[in-house]
């Protein structure tokens, strides 16, 4: 995910929960590493 983010996105968009994969991702974690480097994220929570 670090190496990702250090490409200086505009904006990271995740899943909360993925429904299909059963699959609960580490949003809190994602939000930190974007406001970390002053970028903006979206979570998809519905």
């Amino acid at each position: 995910m670090r190496i990702c983010l250090a490409r200086r996105q505009k904006i990271v968009i995740i899943a909360n929960f993925i429904n299909v994969l059963v699959t609960i991702n580490p949003v809190e974690g994602v939000y930190v590493m974007t406001r970390t480097i002053g970028e903006v994220s979206l979570v998809d929570g519905a």
